[in-house]
């Protein structure tokens, strides 16, 4: 077992660490920073960390915000002088297994330690987890239409599902094209409700004065143009899944509404008074930075420790090794059946190019590029010339005399160029259908000069 202990004063730090050692626990460093404890939580492995609440420069609860999400089978303890009940309900929402207040009985201390620790093993899977000395870890069964071979994916999918047994809202934060909606469909798969519906809303495109109607629901009447009744999607979701993405993006008016429903599980339709019981898991998504919203007074506050009961932070595909090769074959794969091609592979230069590439919308940007490599190539591998489009120059100066017919496949070139492949964007750019870029590919592959 290795525990981190944290504290700003070295004294209790060293006393903590000699009474461990007394026990029988030898792998115990200590850190008296809240800033460096982060930076050696995200960097290492921990079993647990017993965590000081009060520090100069970042507070205990900052700690434990910022690393339980990237390290969930870490177990915290909160050892502090500080005997407050608002604050030990926030550190246990936050993922804190225990708050203990100072000074701890030798015994109780250690009590807190096993059960912890009883805790992280069930969480990471006892018998399959290497850590504990069984077998590689597994995409959980909930979870199988995730492709990877990332240990800390697998982690933290694994205790997704673990905790998906419960009816607590979840959080799941990360960049774009990081597979969110597929992991809130294996919480959902995983949970108590599998049989249910799962209802997906994306918060950002729902027009502010239509949000109350289109989540809550409406009676006849309740406004000018309303025909009929109409059950909002937390309704629909009844005895299921609602799924809220870009939940960073909700107005700030609404957010004490969408508080009221998590908290009353009720939901009351405009222009009714009478409320309706839920029985709706809640999963919610987000690229943007919540902490530094509620900081700007943009994000409420109890909505985010509402939100962020069970909190799931997805790795950008740069962070999860050896998954660039694995999804780039799974791709070829699928994109080969959907294009009724044969491709059977990557040149090495190819692969090596795949590897070191940035990709700013992660997986779908490696997916949008593999299906328009597949789309150009003419032989049975992927060269490098294939996962690159030309940039023509838009200078007047610098253009070609051409008949219309090639100037189009340079314009088409350009924009894909900078949109970074992203065929959809293309289309709506240039004002056309994604099965017209489709031919316009096509036909570019035949002309060598593309």
């Amino acid at each position: 077992m290795r525990i981190l202990l944290v504290d700003d004063e070295m004294v209790a730090l060293t006393s903590i660490r000699r009474i461990l050692r007394r026990r029988g626990i030898r792998h115990v460093e200590i850190c008296n920073s809240g800033k460096a404890a982060i930076r050696k939580i995200k960097e290492s492995h921990f079993d647990m960390v017993l965590l000081d609440l009060i520090m100069p420069d970042t507070d205990g609860l900052k700690v434990l915000q910022e690393t339980k999400p990237f390290n969930p089978h870490t177990e915290f303890l909160i050892l502090t002088a500080i005997d407050d009940i608002s604050s030990a309900v926030k550190a246990v929402r936050m993922g804190a297994y225990d708050y203990l207040v100072k000074p701890v009985e030798n015994e109780r201390l250690f009590l807190a330690i096993e059960r912890a620790y009883e805790r992280s093993s069930l969480l990471a899977g006892i018998v399959g987890s290497p850590r504990f000395g069984g077998n590689e870890l597994q995409v959980p069964e909930p979870f199988s239409r995730i492709v990877t071979q990332c240990p800390r994916m697998m982690e933290l999918l694994n205790y997704a599902k673990v905790m998906a047994k419960n009816r607590k809202p979840f959080l799941i934060t990360g960049e774009t094209g990081t597979g969110k909606e597929l992991v809130a469909r294996g919480i959902y798969k995983a949970g108590l409700y599998p049989d249910g519906p799962f209802v997906a809303v994306n918060a950002a495109s729902i027009p502010e004065t239509l949000f109350e109607s289109q989540i809550f629901g409406h009676v006849k009447g309740a406004f000018t143009g309303t025909e009929g009744d109409y059950a909002g999607l937390f309704e629909q979701a009844n005895s299921g899944t609602l799924f809220l993405d870009e939940i960073g993006e909700l107005p700030l008016r609404l957010q004490a509404k969408l508080l009221r429903v998590l908290d009353e599980s009720t939901v009351t339709r405009l222009g009714s008074t009478k409320p309706i019981r839920l029985n709706v898991r809640v999963v919610s998504a987000t690229n943007s930075d919540l902490d530094k919203a509620m900081e700007e007074k943009r994000f409420r506050l109890d909505l985010l420790c509402r939100l962020k009961s069970v909190h799931i932070h997805l790795p950008p595909l740069r962070e999860r090794d050896g998954d660039i090769p694995l999804l780039a074959n799974h791709f070829l794969k699928s994109t080969c059946i959907g294009q009724d091609k044969q491709v059977d592979g990557f040149s090495p230069e190819s692969m090596n190019l795949l590897c070191t590439r940035n990709y700013s919308g992660n997986i779908r940007s490696l997916k949008q590029l593999i299906e328009n490599a597949v789309m150009m190539t003419d032989t049975n591998l992927i060269l490098p010339h294939h996962l690159t489009l030309k940039i023509v120059p838009t200078d007047a100066k610098a253009r070609s005399m051409s008949t219309l017919k090639e100037d189009q496949k340079k314009h088409v070139a350009f924009v894909l160029s900078n949109v970074r492949g992203d065929r959809k964007a293309a289309a709506k750019i240039l004002g056309i259908s994604i099965r017209q870029i489709q031919r316009k590919l096509a036909e570019m592959k035949k002309d060598s000069r593309w």
